[in-house]
């Protein structure tokens, strides 16, 4: 069997082992040096001057509309088609999701992004889908000044500078880059930004004095380390799934299939194709042993906790 994932065979090593071992043995595995130095690494590799550990992808993207005082009253327009993960954030905050259609690429339709827009938007979130970017700088050029711009960087882990206020990865086991459970990050160039995520993702506090409302979002320890040790890996990790794309690509380029485009610094999460006989070509696939899945069944507007909460739904 061809599995969606091999989540394990970027768990071995002698280097992961004794990583493992070291947190152990430090006693320390919650916050301390090891976060401390993923989180610098991880700064470093994509650009930004600040990261913040989180306990996961969805845990990142709360923080990040907490920390930009996101709340009940205002608007956070985003894509119908992604995970749910990014709906919840919004509606947790106590904001009212607007969500909106996608383009051929499946990510944000910029046109539909901006006449989504009213002065109760407070944030768009860009979700970079199956690997692919949604165009930053595009976003930024149709919606207000102060509309924050937020990257949902789950599926797209690269050496990619923020171009909104903040990016907020998931280092879910079956990423690019993957923990040995959850675990995510902020990143961000904006320091007060940073600096209240920080204080959110720890309980609210700031050098050991609860200073406002927070959650226990925090990234442990073992999970920082071993992440740190397999980030100078993803370069090669990247260009594999690149090769592999390639492959996919050029093998059924004459098929009756909507292929996924190319794209500089696409991080191939997933190779999402469009086919008109989905489940048939799904049995047959399962037929041969290679799995498959359907991604998103059903769309975030046709889900129960969105009707009731949205503004406004697609059609």
């Amino acid at each position: 069997m061809i599995p969606m994932a091999r989540p394990a065979a970027q768990n071995q090593g002698a280097h992961l082992e004794a990583a493992v071992l070291r947190v152990l043995r430090s006693g320390r595995y919650i916050g301390g040096p090891e976060v401390a130095a993923f989180e610098k690494a991880l700064a470093a590799y994509v650009g930004a001057d600040h990261a913040v550990g989180t306990a996961s992808g969805t845990a990142a993207l709360h923080a990040v509309l907490l920390a930009l005082g996101v709340g009940a009253g205002d608007e956070v327009v985003l894509p119908a088609y992604t995970f749910c993960a990014t709906l919840e954030a919004v509606l947790h905050v106590g904001a009212t999701p607007v969500l909106v259609d996608i383009d051929a690429d499946h990510l944000l339709d910029v046109d539909a992004v901006a006449a989504a827009t009213t002065a109760r938007t407070r944030a768009v979130v860009a979700v970079h889908l199956f690997g692919r970017r949604a165009s930053v700088p595009a976003l930024r050029a149709r919606v207000p000044a102060h509309v924050a711009i937020i990257e949902d960087s789950a599926q797209a882990f690269g050496p990619h500078r923020p171009e909104g206020c903040a990016a907020c990865f998931s280092f879910f086991p079956a990423k690019v880059l993957g923990a040995a459970g959850d675990a995510g990050a902020v990143v961000t160039d904006d320091g007060a930004l940073g600096a209240r995520v920080r204080a959110i993702v720890n309980h609210g506090r700031e050098a050991g004095v609860s200073q406002t409302l927070g959650h226990n979002f925090r990234l442990d320890a073992l999970q920082a380390a071993l992440l740190r040790e397999k980030l100078p890996h993803v370069p090669g990790m990247r260009a594999r799934r690149r090769w592999i794309a390639a492959q996919y690509r050029a093998g059924w380029a004459e098929r009756e299939l909507g292929l996924p485009r190319d794209q500089d610094g696409h991080a191939w999460q997933c190779f999402g194709i469009t086919v008109a006989a989905r489940d048939a070509l799904a049995a047959a696939l399962a037929g041969e042993g290679i799995a498959s899945a359907v991604y998103y069944r059903p769309p975030l507007h046709r889900q129960r906790p969105a009707p009731s909460a949205c503004r406004s739904t697609p059609s």
